[in-house]
């Protein structure tokens, strides 16, 4: 190695240059983000499996408590997903009717719990456990 050359006035060149561009905190917040999507998705992931679980659960049993359990974790899965879709998905955009496609689902949602209410009310199986399926499925479409 000549002793005229040193490595150390290139790096802190680079270093001068992304310190002025700005992008050393662009690909901070990046990550950041990346990391935060990564976790949500994961707690998503999480809450769908409870509310498979107490599906079956409530399939099987078909008592009132397993039903208001499903229900707040249904509420719950929503409120995630929602929150979590307008933060990432605020610039999304509008269906025909000018409403966005998350609130039309979240209004499906909640009309399949008001029938599973008169289900259980009722006491029909079958139908109970076809809303059971078919809440998995909206629950599925609000998760991608």
């Amino acid at each position: 190695m000549k002793i005229g050359q040193d490595p150390r006035p290139m790096i802190d060149l680079k270093q001068k240059e992304e310190r002025l561009s700005g992008k050393s905190g662009d690909v901070f917040g990046k990550a950041v983000a990346s990391h935060q999507e990564k976790l949500q998705s994961d707690q998503l992931g999480a809450l769908l499996k409870d509310v498979e679980k107490q599906g079956q659960r409530l399939a099987q049993y078909q008592t009132m408590r397993d039903f208001s359990q499903y229900k707040q974790l249904v509420q719950r899965f929503v409120k995630e997903a929602v929150d979590f879709g307008m933060n990432l998905k605020h610039s999304r955009g509008w269906n025909s009717q000018g409403r966005q496609q998350t609130t039309r689902l979240v209004q499906e949602v909640d009309a399949k719990l008001l029938e599973m209410a008169d289900l259980m009310k009722e006491e029909k199986s079958i139908g109970l456990l076809d809303k059971i399926g078919e809440m998995k499925g909206l629950l599925i479409n609000l998760y991608t």
